[in-house]
């Protein structure tokens, strides 16, 4: 297996910083193969999950990471104790439920770090991507409230059980904050890993 030593992100072309035409993110995608990256990363929160579409559009050889804790969901399909990421659509510059995404995104992100939601996430992940998986990150679980909610149901424990079942090769953190970062790998990952 050859992994470029470059990891291309898919934020930028799902529009997380400025909207981006479908055409121009599939030439993006197209010239950064062509540039040798054979490393993708994406998540459900990019786009709401546009970001994990285009990729459907690579190369068979080319590795794909994607991460869960954060799942889709149409406006019909939210239920009143969904965690929806509000903050998140500042990057489309809505502020409340009752602002409406743009066209092309129809989707919200909610957290949810219960072993269902994790299954589900992936699942609707590789609908999406319609590329095999080789790395899944735990996204974003880096306040408190849902640190306290991985630990609670498990999402360590979920993400091992995956890659012991054959269904990602790797896992690993997908996040900003250090301190939570430390706090995974010395409180939960590591007593994941001594008693598996």
């Amino acid at each position: 297996m050859n992994i470029s030593n470059l990891m291309f992100g898919g934020s930028g072309i799902a529009g997380c910083y400025t909207p981006v035409p479908q055409e121009q993110a599939l030439q993006t995608l197209k010239k950064a193969q062509e540039l040798g990256i054979r490393a993708y990363d994406t998540a459900p929160l990019y786009g709401a999950g546009l970001s994990e579409e285009y990729y459907q559009y690579l190369d068979p050889e080319c590795i794909v990471s994607t991460k869960v804790g954060i799942i889709s969901k149409t406006k019909n399909s939210l239920i009143t104790s969904d965690h929806v990421i509000w903050n998140y659509t500042d990057l489309y510059k809505l502020t409340t439920e009752e602002d409406t995404l743009p066209e092309n995104i129809t989707r919200y992100p909610v957290y949810d770090y219960s072993r269902s939601g994790i299954e589900h996430s992936l699942q609707d992940s590789s609908e999406r991507l319609r590329h095999s998986i080789h790395c899944v990150r735990l996204h974003d679980a880096e306040t408190e409230e849902y640190y306290q909610w991985a630990i609670r149901d498990d999402a360590v424990g979920t993400l091992l059980r995956l890659r012991e079942q054959g269904i990602v090769q790797e896992i690993s953190l997908g996040m900003n904050n250090p301190e939570y970062i430390m706090i995974y790998s010395y409180k939960n990952i590591l007593i994941h890993l001594i008693i598996s």
